[in-house]
């Protein structure tokens, strides 16, 4: 059974995304935790989640994720050969890309990026049907479709 887990705002939790990459050895659940705002949890990690880790090989070849919604000034590395590219667009983060050229060691100075729509950048040709805008011209020179809340 895992504990509560509180983040630094106060929300509780009994889950959290962890930091699959890396090996879990010595890890505690804030230091293990892959997560957009800090958890203030420095208990151990379980048993359980410990012997179920696969870390991601340090040798195997670069890997794009996204579906983790992280926070931050600009985009990082999760590890030399892992980048997220889901850096909370739809929560007034940013739009994240990566300019790979097929190197084995990931780079960040290859992150671009720009606001999310509705950030206040010129977005050209906003024609909304149905929570959907098409013909967006992103901030990256790239013809993009984008969702939009409908309301």
């Amino acid at each position: 059974m895992v504990d509560l887990i509180g983040d630094i705002h106060g929300h509780v939790r009994d889950t959290t995304r962890v930091k699959w990459y890396e090996p879990p050895d010595g890890h505690t659940v804030r230091t293990s935790a892959l997560a957009s705002e800090a958890i203030a949890s420095d208990a151990p990690l379980p048993a359980d989640v410990v012997r179920a880790a696969v870390p991601y090989p340090e040798d195997a070849r670069p890997l794009f994720v996204g579906h983790s919604r992280l926070s931050g000034p600009r985009p990082k590395l999760l590890r030399h050969n892992v980048a997220c590219l889901d850096w909370s667009a739809a929560k007034g983060g940013f739009l994240c890309a990566y300019r790979w050229d097929g190197e084995h060691v990931l780079d960040e100075e290859r992150f671009v990026w720009c606001d999310s729509p509705g950030q206040g950048l010129p977005w050209e040709e906003r024609t909304t049907t149905n929570g959907i805008v098409a013909g967006a011209r992103c901030c990256f020179g790239l013809d993009c479709l984008f969702l939009e809340p409908v309301p």
